[in-house]
């Protein structure tokens, strides 16, 4: 049996301590678009990816009828 590698002992930390409630994980911009298709244009009605700030700010101000400058600025939208 081989010896686990220093990335792989630390990458069993990090999940154990996830299943045990002890991290949480803050993931940049764009950490939604490793699936994603190319070009591919999210909607409400679809489940399969997350949108992007932007289209979740579109969809935000549609729903709640936010109009302005900065309707497509999520954290202004939101």
């Amino acid at each position: 049996m081989t010896k686990k590698s220093d990335l792989e002992a630390h990458l069993g930390n990090v999940v154990e301590a996830i299943q045990q409630g002890e991290l949480v994980a803050f993931l940049g911009a764009g950490a939604n678009l490793c699936s994603r298709p190319k070009g591919m244009k999210w909607c409400a009605s679809q489940k399969e990816q997350l949108p992007l700030g932007g289209e979740l700010a579109d969809y935000l101000a549609d729903v709640f009828g936010f109009t302005g400058d900065t309707a497509k600025d999520l954290t202004r939208v939101s």
